[in-house]
């Protein structure tokens, strides 16, 4: 019955199981509750021989077979594996976060230290689903290895494709089979650039969308008998081959409705496809023997194709429930990310801003002598919007402020005295010259000051001295996002430019009024007159 109505007492359906449901474990038939957002499951028995699950329902919807609260306790039909085990701890120079101690979660993770190398970084994922999965890595591993691929190097969708001359489409990604478990191992500095250049990508990412789950089925078919390197590899060319027949599918997500649409190409492909898989493993396996390969593709094919005959008519929609569920929880639990531990991120930063450029750090305070012929004035004043400092708009550091002093004018950045914080020194047009004001009423930084402070100050190659300002200012020209300061020439000719910034640039050199370093090393920025293209000038000493 499809529609209608259900008996006063409820329709009973089962699902007869190809093996027994293990003791220790426990099935149960529901379906997604799309208003709820929640599983509800039908009161559920398990026959004598715990190869039949049960349930009287009262209405019509896509019923599945699912543990009794998804993502709950326990295994159900062993659709569920033990968490991966790494050695050698967590290397020193890294801080990475991932999901751990859920051992429900989709993807379970660990990491550790390369045995043969403590500069690589050992991340291990096992699938914790009886469907398939996709990992994308955001950087090539030096090395990586799973349990499907035998003593074969695992290969992406992409190196699969080309080892048996089809044009793949589905990219750099492995294919983890249920259950299953791969390995990778990173190298030191390809991480650090990674993290420095984009610090919100995951390192390794997990997606089991319905074209991975319909995978995992495949590699259930064939399990115990022809699994492996070749069943993944046949997989793999079934999926590039036919896989452009899911769309429809995935729409509702259905199983059945899945292999409707790929058995027909399975079946006029499957001479196709078992020569492509059997091309690809012999790339990854030169010494296995092409005759055999055929035959074994063959051989899983006719396996693969049986059993989807069964999802593809079965009475029941069987929706593949574990995707529904799994859509709705946190991304982060299937994504990896890799930050660095804090005395690596310093010294990665320190090196990375290695440069001929000079950089002083200024520090009024505490250098004798500097603040010896500075003028002191009592800044303080009740009167609205004087006397007072608030975060300097030129400056990330900690102690520097944009200072309204009661005398008038606008003083930025101007850094607090350590020990009185209602003290300041402003520079006063350049580095050498300081007002020292007193009584100011100073208002918190903002949390997040960045590690590496940005210049307020800089002396170019071109005679020229450059001082950050704030608010607005002229348009800028193609291939800049905005102004930063002015450009004025020291040898008192009142020559002015503009200084120019690309904000996006900001991460690369700690501020984004640095263009990059020319080839002699020193970092560069961007200097014209307004309405002209800027020219890319050596910075000699930024002040910061």
């Amino acid at each position: 019955m499809v529609e209608g109505s259900l008996p006063a007492n409820g329709a009973l359906i089962a699902f007869e199981l190809d093996v027994p449901v293990a003791q220790d474990r426990e099935a149960n038939i529901g379906y997604w509750n799309t208003n709820t957002e929640e599983w509800e499951i039908s009161p559920s028995e398990i026959s004598s021989n715990r190869r039949v699950v049960s349930a009287t329902v009262n209405h019509f919807s896509p019923y599945s077979l699912i543990e009794k609260a998804f993502n709950g306790i326990g295994k159900v039909l062993g659709d569920k594996t033990d968490p991966p085990n790494c050695s050698g701890g967590i290397p020193p120079w890294a801080d990475p976060q991932f999901s751990e101690d859920n051992i429900n979660a989709p993807v379970l993770w660990c990491v550790g230290t390369d045995g043969n190398d403590p500069d690589i970084m050992e991340v291990r994922v096992v699938m914790n689903r009886p469907n398939a999965g996709s990992i994308a890595t955001a950087i090539k591993p030096a090395w990586a290895w799973s349990d499907m691929w035998e003593e074969a190097a695992p290969a992406t969708w992409t190196q699969v494709a080309v080892g048996a001359a089809l044009n793949g489409g589905w990219g750099d990604k492995y294919l983890i089979q249920p259950l299953g478990e791969y390995r990778f191992g990173f190298k030191r500095a390809e991480l650090l650039d990674l993290w420095g250049n984009n610090t919100n990508q995951p390192l390794v990412e997990v997606d089991s969308q319905l074209p991975f789950v319909i995978g995992g089925l495949m590699y259930q078919a064939v399990e115990g008998n022809a699994a492996g390197g070749l069943a993944g590899a046949f997989i793999m060319m079934s999926l590039i081959e036919c896989g452009g027949k899911l769309n429809s599918a995935a729409k509702d997500q259905s199983v059945g409705a899945a292999f409707k649409e790929l058995l027909p190409c399975l079946n006029d492909r499957k001479d196709a496809i078992a020569v492509a898989t059997a091309k690809a493993w012999l790339k990854m396996k030169p010494g296995a023997n092409w005759e055999q390969s055929i035959n074994a593709g063959k051989t899983i094919g006719k396996a693969i194709r049986a059993a989807g005959q069964t999802y593809a008519v079965a009475k029941l929609t069987l929706t593949a429930g574990t995707i529904i569920g799994d859509s709705l929880l946190d991304p982060i639990l299937r994504q990896f990310f890799f930050l660095p531990a804090n005395e690596e991120l310093k010294k990665y930063l320190k090196a990375k801003y290695a440069t001929k450029t000079e950089i002083i750090d200024l520090t009024p305070w505490s250098d004798s002598g500097t603040l010896q012929k500075s003028k002191t004035e009592n800044g303080g004043s009740t009167a609205a919007n004087k006397g007072m400092c608030l975060g300097s708009s030129v400056s990330s550091r900690a102690d520097a402020f944009r200072c309204f002093p009661a005398s008038g004018g606008v003083y930025d950045p101007c850094l607090a005295n350590p020990g009185d914080t209602t003290a300041l020194a402003c520079m006063d047009g350049e580095p050498s010259a300081w007002k020292i004001f007193t009584g100011m009423k100073v208002t918190q930084r903002p949390n997040g000051v960045s590690e590496v402070a940005g210049p307020f100050y800089l002396e170019l190659a071109n005679g020229m001295a450059c001082r950050l300002s704030s608010g607005a200012g002229p348009i800028p020209p193609s291939g800049y996002d905005g102004w930063a300061g002015t450009c004025k020439s020291k040898s008192g000719s009142g020559e002015v430019e503009v200084l120019w910034a690309k904000f996006a640039s900001t991460t690369l050199y700690g501020s984004s009024v640095y263009a990059g370093k020319s080839p002699q090393g020193y970092l560069q920025t961007a200097v014209g007159p307004e309405g002209s293209q800027p020219v890319l000038v050596d910075a000699l000493r930024i002040y910061r």
